[in-house]
């Protein structure tokens, strides 16, 4: 079926001007002045946010030596919850780059680097059309799904720092779960039923004895008013912690984290889980710029050494250790400055997506 000539968009601005000169519908007259619009802005930003990215080139941040170039504490993914595994790859990512948030690390990055400049380009070097405004959300969102394989944007940083710090607060909580003493049996409550009620059920159990039980000794049973049942009723274990329970740790910053590795550690020692630290046994002394990854070594050091030989404590514990280490790289990426290459980018496609939102608000 062949398309109408009205509808090519070789005819359309033609077609345009003619109904505006003719005083077409002033809808058609704002969609014009809105695209004129947006056009003019994607010119400002080619001659200013993508002439810092075509300057930046391949350039790549600064990586702290001091960083091992991987994870000091490794925790399986397996059956982590989809965001909890996006987060640890990330912080994955900035242990191997030792902390740096570069985009060109290798080949392949590069590649993807080049070829979003070259797009950011012919988009912004494209010529006033009707359809300017039209599309602009889908064609970002990609870029920026293929921008996050070389480095994340600071918005993505900010969602994982926000996820990973829920992740490492429960993980932590479960540690210190695991390493609380079991409830010690209580009394039974008052309405159970006592050793008259007991001694009359064995009669009747016992075999070829089926008297009733001595009306001095009545069997005294659960109550079976519908309305108000008293079965299982009481007060609930303080031993044991609520469903619901909110995990106490924060984690807002690195204080709070190397903090929250202490009472883990000294819950570990007090409860007998963890040897007292021997001295000499110390980790890698050029760590020191970064404290929670500092703490970790000296403690990795440790827990080869001895460790946790419980098989319930100990996978919590290095689970929980693992956790708080990948929210100390990505807290450390959020507050970092980017690589001149990945801020480049990033700005770039973030200007584009402010022009698109003042100037075709008018379109609809």
């Amino acid at each position: 079926m062949m398309s109408s000539p009205l509808r090519s968009r070789a005819l359309r601005p033609l077609l345009l001007a003619l109904l505006l000169t003719a005083g077409a519908s002033p809808a058609l007259a704002q969609e014009a002045s809105c695209t004129k619009d947006y056009h003019s802005r994607l010119r400002a930003i080619e001659t200013g946010e993508f002439a810092a990215l075509k300057a930046a080139g391949n350039a790549i941040g600064e990586t702290d030596p001091g960083l091992p170039g991987r994870m000091i504490f490794t925790a399986p993914r397996q059956g982590a919850e989809p965001g909890a595994q996006r987060t640890r790859r990330a912080a994955e990512a900035l242990a191997r780059r030792q902390g740096r948030t570069s985009f060109a690390t290798n080949a392949d990055t590069r590649w993807i680097a080049g070829r979003i400049r070259e797009d950011l380009g012919d988009y912004l070097g494209q010529g006033e059309t009707p359809f300017l405004c039209a599309g602009v959300a889908n064609y970002l969102g990609t870029l920026r799904e293929y921008a996050a394989r070389g480095a994340p944007s600071p918005v993505r940083l900010a969602e994982d720092v926000r996820d990973q710090r829920l992740v490492a607060a429960r993980s932590l909580a479960a540690a210190l779960g695991a390493m609380a003493p079991a409830p010690l049996p209580r009394f039974a409550p008052a309405d159970r039923p006592g050793e008259p009620a007991i001694a009359g059920l064995r009669l009747a159990l016992d075999t070829g004895l089926r008297e009733p039980p001595k009306a001095e000794e009545p069997v005294r049973l659960a109550a079976r008013d519908a309305g108000n049942t008293q079965v299982s009723e009481g007060q609930g274990d303080p031993d044991l912690p609520a469903l619901a329970e909110t995990p106490p740790f924060r984690l807002a910053d690195e204080r709070e984290t190397l903090g929250a590795i202490n009472v883990l550690v000294a819950s570990a020692e007090r409860a007998g889980f963890l040897a007292p630290a021997r001295r000499g046994v110390l980790g890698n002394p050029s760590l020191h710029s970064r404290p929670v990854l500092t703490r970790l070594s000296h403690l990795k050091a440790r827990f080869d050494q001895s460790g946790i030989q419980d098989a319930r404590v100990g996978p919590a514990t290095m689970q929980a250790l693992s956790d708080l280490e990948a929210l100390d790289y990505l807290m450390a990426a959020e507050k970092g400055a980017a690589d001149p290459l990945s801020a480049a980018l990033h700005g770039t496609i973030d200007a584009i997506e402010a022009a698109h939102g003042e100037a075709c608000g008018c379109s609809g």
